[in-house]
């Protein structure tokens, strides 16, 4: 379950499930962070802002023009070689 059905009760917990077994088996894939930022977006929250901005720096450090990533630390937050 790589996408959430959201109206069902729970749907968005196993899709963060799902996305992070999914970054765990293929750290490497930046769509799979970007993905995981989705739930800190939602109003649920399941992820909150401190693992947020680690995902996002983690990103960034890969992909500097991420547009996902740039709207949870700020259009000047950390780019390549920062922390």
């Amino acid at each position: 379950m790589a996408s959430a059905l959201n109206h069902l009760q729970g749907a968005y917990l196993v899709a963060l499930f799902h996305a992070r077994q999914a970054v765990s088996l293929n750290p490497d894939d930046v769509g799979l962070w970007e993905y995981l930022l989705l739930f800190h977006d939602i109003p649920e929250r399941l992820i909150g802002d401190d693992e947020a901005v680690q995902i996002a720096k983690r990103i960034l450090t890969i992909k500097p023009e991420s547009i996902v990533a740039r709207r949870v630390v700020g259009p000047t937050g950390p780019v390549r070689g920062e922390s």
